[in-house]
C-alpha cells in the first residue's frame, strides 16, 4: 500500500515487554508481567523475521490494562469479540483519528476474542486484579529512546529505518530471565 501511497503512514503496535521493535522495558505493570503467557500472543522475546521495519512510521507499546479496556469497550459498543492484541490496535487507531479527524485510518484486528472467554471476559478474572482495566490510562507518551519504554503506553518515531538506525543494534532475543 505504501508504494501505491508514499503518504501512508504505518503505526506498528506492540507489547512493552517485546523485543520484536527493541524495547528495553526496565518496568512493566503487574498485569503485564503475570498474564504475558496467559493472554498475549503479540509481544515476543525472540526477534521476528518477518517484519520490515522499514514500513514504519511510528511504534506503540500499549499496556495490557489498556488492551483489556479497549476490547471491553469494543465488545459493548459493537458485540465483537476480540482479542488483547486488537484491543491494543484499536486504542492506537482511535488515538491516531482524534489527532487528525480528516484522515481515514484503517486499523487490522489480528486476533479474535474467543481464546480469551477465561480470562479478559470472565468478570471472576478481572477482579483479581487490583490494576482497573477501566481507570483512566491516558495517552501515548512519546519517547525518543528505546530505554524509556516503560509499563504506561509509549510511542516512538520509527521513521521507516532499519532496525539497526533505529535502535543502534541488531535484533536480539530476551534475555532469561528477564522479568521487569
Amino acid at each position: 500500500m505504501q508504494r501505491k501511497n508514499p503518504n501512508l503512514e504505518v503505526i506498528a503496535v506492540d507489547h512493552n515487554r517485546s523485543v520484536i521493535f527493541g524495547a528495553q522495558a526496565t518496568r512493566i505493570s503487574k498485569m503485564c508481567r503475570e498474564t504475558f503467557e496467559q493472554i498475549l500472543g503479540m509481544g515476543a522475546g525472540i526477534p521476528m523475521g518477518n517484519v520490515n521495519f522499514e514500513n514504519c512510521d511510528e511504534v506503540h507499546w500499549v499496556p495490557v490494562p489498556k488492551m483489556v479496556q479497549k476490547v471491553h469497550d469494543l465488545h459493548r459498543r459493537t458485540g465483537m469479540l476480540v482479542g488483547a492484541s486488537s484491543g491494543a490496535a484499536l486504542a492506537v487507531a482511535e488515538w491516531r483519528a482524534a489527532l487528525e479527524p480528516s484522515q481515514h485510518v484503517l486499523t487490522i484486528f489480528p486476533d479474535h476474542g474467543v481464546r480469551y472467554v477465561e480470562t479478559m471476559f470472565n468478570p471472576r478474572w478481572l477482579n483479581n486484579w487490583t490494576e482497573r482495566p477501566y481507570s483512566g490510562l491516558g495517552r501515548a507518551k512519546e519517547i525518543s529512546s528505546l530505554e524509556e519504554v516503560s509499563e504506561g503506553w509509549c510511542r516512538f518515531k520509527w521513521a521507516r529505518r532499519k532496525y539497526r538506525d533505529a535502535t543502534g543494534n541488531d535484533p536480539a532475543p530476551r534475555p532469561a530471565g528477564y522479568n521487569p
